[in-house]
């Protein structure tokens, strides 16, 4: 598997490089904050269209809310960096969020069954 490295400007213009992949398997076991996006064909661009904090990437992907949502957006892109705990964590997702607006970080939850 080939990772690439993305880097996102949060809202306080700190930078965070984060490993993407097409592909959401391999996942690591390890923690910290992730994004879904899709890759634009027009004009190569990604799109966040979710940002989320995990204590364990593998753990979360199973018990994700907002799983057919990410299906049905065309998400394509898996992006992750480590980041060791809460605090921290929470600090970088809300800065990245405040930052891109992803459409599902603001749609509402869907119920289940």
């Amino acid at each position: 598997m080939t990772f690439n490295t993305v880097t996102l400007v949060g809202a306080s213009r700190h930078r965070y490089s984060f490993r993407t992949q097409s592909s959401i398997w391999p996942m690591p076991i390890a923690g910290g904050v992730y994004f879904h996006a899709r890759r634009n064909p027009a004009t190569g661009l990604l799109e966040l269209l979710y940002v989320g904090r995990a204590l364990n990437f593998q753990v979360r992907h199973y018990d994700h809310h907002r799983e057919e949502q990410l299906k049905r957006s065309g998400a394509n892109i898996f992006g992750w960096m480590w980041i060791a705990g809460e605090v921290a964590q929470h600090s970088v997702e809300q800065d990245i969020i405040r930052a891109y607006r992803p459409p599902l970080n603001w749609s509402p939850v869907p119920r289940a069954g």
